[in-house]
């Protein structure tokens, strides 16, 4: 029927893997969401892609039928973008439950656009970013590889050249497809570093940024797991990284810690991005020998992150009473390497994207403040650094 709305959850940037489409009017559906691959009890996330609806506006009720489902669907807001630049948050209509709820989209104006958990950002956007940032003249970008589905890996490195003399070298890295919201976080924290302010963080340190690790989650609706369904925040392998016993992408990205770790230039810092509910939350791992003995250094660190806090958004930095456990990024990589490593969760509220891209400037201002020239000077070149076939 001509002029009708139309929604689909397959064949775009954004959609929901083998979920069920019921058309019940017009411009409302019936959506019921399938399990995520790997993980039944986790509904796959609610994206997909409306057409012809400028004038419309859009009822969604969306259902899941496990009966005790985890990761619910409805716990986070939705948005609707037309470009991925501009958005309309959305609210559910009832309290999460992780069984039934409403989606209400009020006309927009936009013909064709799509909707997604957070403030979406799949692999093809980021792609963008990623180019703009690359005609910087201190940003060099390649891949660790490319996914089981053929995305690319984006590795995107500022500051430092090849043949530098050794300085600080920090790797930041969101792991979950579904947390859109910490990749606006980390769009932030690049932006900031390639500003002019930052020329000398440039000098002093080199940051490496791999902003999604799971490029092929957005497009199914995968909240947190690869093709293979693996949770892509449970598959570090202490023994060390192995293809067959370790999911793919997981396996490229600890392959290259390795042997980052084993070089003369080791990654002093990891820093894990997440979310949550409530403001952005950085929770240190552990400290590296950079914060002096028994950590005492940390209460400069967080003096350094509220006094750079100009969004109002970041919790106070604190220290986990245990490290992660072994098989998370953050928890692995501080007793693998011995590593400072944070875990940075939170954010997942509510923001206008102005208020994401910002928590992660000040929290990038803060890093670099701490991480002096000064104090690599006092401390020395191979902070954390152990054997590739260590551990603690």
């Amino acid at each position: 029927m001509a002029g009708r709305v139309e929604l689909s959850v397959a064949g775009g940037i954004l959609g929901s893997e083998d979920a069920r489409v019921v058309r019940k009017g017009h411009s409302s559906f019936a959506v019921e969401l399938a399990s995520s691959r790997g993980l039944p009890a986790c509904p796959n996330m609610l994206q997909f892609q409306l057409f012809g609806a400028a004038a419309a506006a859009v009822e969604v009720e969306v259902s899941f039928a496990h009966p005790q489902p985890k990761g619910l669907f409805d716990e986070y807001h939705h948005a609707a973008t037309p470009d991925f630049e501009t958005f309309r948050l959305l609210a559910w209509e009832a309290a999460p439950n992780g069984h039934s709820n409403r989606l209400h989209i009020p006309a927009t104006g936009w013909d064709s656009f799509a909707v997604g958990m957070q403030l979406p950002m799949p692999n093809e956007v980021l792609s963008t970013f990623v180019a703009r940032w690359a005609r910087h003249p201190d940003v060099r970008v390649d891949t660790l590889g490319y996914s089981l589905f053929g995305r690319p890996i984006w590795r995107v490195t500022v500051g430092g050249h090849p043949g530098a003399s050794p300085r600080w070298r920090h790797c930041v890295a969101n792991f979950h497809p579904g947390e859109g919201n910490a990749r606006w976080r980390l769009a932030g924290m690049v932006e900031w570093l390639l500003g002019e302010h930052a020329a000398g963080a440039r000098r002093d340190g080199v940051v490496e940024f791999f902003p999604l690790l799971s490029p092929d989650g957005p497009a199914n609706g995968w909240r947190r797991v690869n093709a293979e369904g693996v949770d892509m925040n449970r598959c570090f392998r202490m023994e060390g990284a192995r293809p067959g016993e370790q999911t793919h992408e997981a396996y490229l990205f600890q392959k290259h810690m390795e042997a980052a770790q084993a070089a003369d230039d080791p990654y002093h810092t990891l820093w894990c991005l997440h979310t949550w509910p409530g403001r952005v939350e950085p929770l240190m791992d552990g400290l590296g020998p950079e914060f002096g003995p028994d950590g005492a250094d940390f209460g400069t660190f967080r003096d350094l992150l509220a006094d750079a806090d100009t969004s109002g958004r970041i919790e106070p930095v604190g220290i986990r009473a245990e490290p992660g456990m072994e098989t998370s990024w953050n928890g692995g990589a501080y007793r693998r390497f011995g590593m400072t490593s944070a875990l940075v969760e939170g954010g997942g509220d509510a923001w206008p994207v102005a208020d994401h891209l910002q928590s992660g400037r000040d929290l990038m201002a803060a890093i670099t403040r701490f991480w002096t020239r000064e104090r690599f000077n006092k401390t020395g070149p191979c902070v954390g650094a152990v054997s590739a076939l260590e551990h603690t």
